[in-house]
């Protein structure tokens, strides 16, 4: 048996083999891109990453329940 949640026993052997990981995804660096708004603020676009997750999280901890179903069980306009 594993000694640890992430290993396994290889078939056939006593000897415990760390679970292989797939490999990360390409950050989509060619989507990042500055526009200007309609009033004339500059802003960069980018893609999510990982080291987003606590401000992502933090953003959402703040949301209101309304902006939480308007955000996400909501039909927009396209």
């Amino acid at each position: 048996m594993p000694s640890h949640p992430d290993q396994k026993v290889a078939a056939g052997h006593r000897k415990v083999a760390p679970l292989s990981q797939p490999p990360a995804p390409r950050y989509p660096a060619e989507l990042a891109c500055d526009v200007t708004t309609k009033a004339g603020t500059k802003v960069h676009l980018r893609p999510i990453r990982p080291d987003d997750a606590p401000r992502l999280i933090d953003f959402h901890q703040h949301l209101s329940p309304r902006s939480v179903y308007r955000r996400f069980f909501f039909v927009h306009p396209r």
